[in-house]
């Protein structure tokens, strides 16, 4: 057996509990500067009472924006997107209760509310100065049919009117530095805006839009155009993956030339799950962009890697005059808020350090392997709990594979509590980036069209024999656990792997006809995308190729995963003489919410896996038949 070491950091010998594990980290996003230089975001955290709120930072001190005890937050193509704007001396916001606008006046502290509309949403507003309006996208939900627009609100009369309808979806509002043109980002059924998009730009006026016209696409078939912005000088600019990858673009409309600005060969940003999020700018002097890879996010001014050293992930960015803010994370350092004075490359930590909630930070160790010609990646984490902090060990410990939702999702080498939390438990986790993850480029996000189910199973079976062949996992005990869709996947890669001891599902997908039928417009061809016109495996198909034990943790008012399905599921293994348990959770629905049903779910995972394992002391492989 290949031997393995395994540090630790500490010599605490106190394990990392459920409570600290699903204690809530601190959540930053949607930074923008205001005008005159002032910076505003979204934070949750302790000093926010965990609700989402609107802040900004004015000489050194926190100041909150919008109204005590409330969220800000929009649910616009249920996913949301940026809910907020700056104004003349005020802000507009989304409050997420209600799903109306409101205005803050930063002089005076009144909050008025602009609308009052049921069962109607906003998203992305933005301020129009000439007319005094806020331009949105607009969605108005009715028992037939949810449709989108973008509107415009007049903030004298409280008049809203159309300025664009007639596509199932609209995102990405940007206004040229001058305010008189306007661009967004389009699709129809069954598009998804990772798949197949179109960029619009208009000039716009008192009365509405003219002039508008369609951004060229190279790829007549499908094409992602995304994010569009204007540069300082108010040229075009927008994220497209024609050449395999979400590159950075300018768009001169009266040469009618498109120029890249950015490597074509590798992604730029993330995938758009939610709307108008910034991940690049254009200055007067440089593109500020990301660079995504394997290893992580870096940071780009111009030609110049910024290092921030304990930094390896950015997500998201704003820029004014000298001065960029980054939402950044590391492999130790769990999200925050930075400003860099870019002249002198100096960052400054806006937001305060995470708690101390481990003893021991285990480190991510990217593992790359090969399946049908692709290359397919993932990360290690060594567990580092007492039992194992011998030097060498005689055989590698508990592995435990997590699979990310989505599924066109992805994963990142950063501090995670629940990933340490494994690891202090004396098991050693790898987060898997399956075929079909995103920022890898558009054909390895493509991997799962019409093979989901078949595709990131072969790679879960790839993982392990990999890990297994370098001597840091064995069979018997190598479990597995996934969420919605990665429950999906992981029961799946149960009925088809003889070297997986158990499996945990947290609301998994086990019928995805039955989803069909339950899920929101957003994501309703989204399904017709990722599976095979027929004949494709599903749990509930696979129930007699299943023979390791489980674990069902389900919320009985979930509507996307019903209770019924996990229990048809249940009583089949049951019959069968599988070891299968199930918890089910009253007040939960699809993801668990409240504190001490996260706690309880861990604790029953973790005692689960403990069982599986002190009943197959000896290891035993399993045999599939058939």
């Amino acid at each position: 057996m290949t031997r393995t070491r395994v540090s630790s950091s500490s010599s605490n010998n106190s394990p990392t509990s459920a409570a600290q594990a699903c204690a809530q980290q601190s959540d930053f996003s949607q930074i923008a500067y205001s005008p005159k230089g002032v910076l505003g975001w979204l934070e949750r955290s302790d000093r926010t009472n965990q609700q989402t709120q609107l802040v900004c930072q004015e000489e050194g001190q926190l100041r909150q924006l919008s109204a005590p005890g409330v969220s800000v937050g929009s649910r616009v193509h249920e996913y949301g997107g940026r809910a907020w704007c700056w104004g003349a001396n005020c802000v507009y916001y989304v409050e997420q209760a209600s799903q109306q606008l409101f205005r803050a006046d930063l002089d005076t502290d009144k909050l008025e509310q602009l609308t009052d509309h049921l069962n109607q949403r906003f998203m992305e507003p933005l301020w129009h100065q000439p007319t005094n309006s806020l331009i949105f996208i607009w969605e108005l939900h009715s028992a037939i049919e949810v449709e989108n627009r973008i509107g415009r609100l007049d903030l004298e009369t409280g008049e809203i009117v159309t300025l664009q309808a007639g596509n199932d979806f609209y995102s990405g509002l940007t206004l040229s530095p001058q305010q008189d043109r306007l661009a967004w980002v389009t699709w129809n059924h069954p598009s998804l805006p990772w798949t197949d998009t179109q960029i619009y730009c208009a000039e716009l006026t008192d009365e509405g839009l003219s002039n508008t016209r369609a951004i060229p696409r190279e790829q007549a078939d499908s094409e992602s155009m995304v994010m569009p912005s204007f540069s300082a000088d108010g040229q075009l600019c927008f994220v497209s993956d024609h050449s395999g990858y979400w590159s950075i673009y300018s768009r001169d409309e009266l040469s009618n030339r498109t120029t890249p600005l950015s490597r074509e060969q590798i992604d730029h940003i993330s995938s758009p799950w939610q709307s108008g999020i910034r991940q690049y700018e254009k200055t007067s002097d440089a593109l500020i962009r990301f660079e995504y890879s394997a290893t992580g996010v870096e940071l780009f001014i111009g030609e110049q890697r910024l290092a921030l050293p304990g930094y390896n992930h950015f997500r998201e960015l704003s820029y004014h005059q000298g001065l960029l803010a980054v939402i950044a994370a590391g492999p130790a350092e769990a999200l925050q808020l930075l400003e860099i004075d870019i002249i002198g490359a100096r960052p400054k930590r806006l937001t305060p350090p995470h708690r101390e909630d481990i003893e021991r930070t285990c480190l991510p160790k990217l593992i790359e392997f090969e399946v049908n010609g692709h290359q397919v990646h993932g990360y290690y984490y060594a567990a580092s709990n007492t039992v194992n902090q011998r030097t060498t060990l005689a055989e590698p410990p508990p592995l435990l594979i997590t699979l990310h939702g989505g599924p066109t999702s992805s994963t990142y080498p950063i501090f995670n509590l629940a990933i340490q939390y494994w690891c202090n438990q004396g098991f050693a986790l790898f987060d898997l980036n399956y075929r079909g993850s995103s920022n890898s480029g558009r054909h390895y996000r493509f991997a799962l069209k019409k093979s989901w189910g078949k595709t990131e199973v072969e790679d879960i079976e790839h993982a392990i024999k990999h890990l297994i062949d370098l001597g840091l996992a064995q069979a018997g005990k190598v479990f597995i656990r996934g969420r919605s869709s990665g429950g999906f996947s992981a029961l799946l890669a149960l009925a088809k792997s003889d070297k997986i001891a158990a499996g945990t599902s947290y609301f998994g997908v086990m019928d995805p006809e039955t989803l069909k039928q339950s899920t929101h417009k957003f994501e309703s061809h989204y399904l017709d995308w990722l599976l095979p016109e027929k004949n494709y495996d599903t749990p509930l198909s696979l129930i007699d190729k299943i023979r390791s034990p489980v674990l069902f943790l389900q919320g009985m008012r979930d509507s996307v995963v019903t209770p019924d399905q996990t229990q048809l599921m249940v009583n089949a293994l049951e019959q069968r003489g599988v070891d299968v348990t199930a918890k089910y959770f009253s007040d939960e629905g699809h993801g668990f919410r409240k504190l001490e049903n996260q706690i309880s779910a861990l604790e029953t995972e973790l005692a689960f896996y403990r069982r599986v394992i002190d009943s197959n002391p000896g290891n035993e492989t399993r045999t599939i038949e058939g």
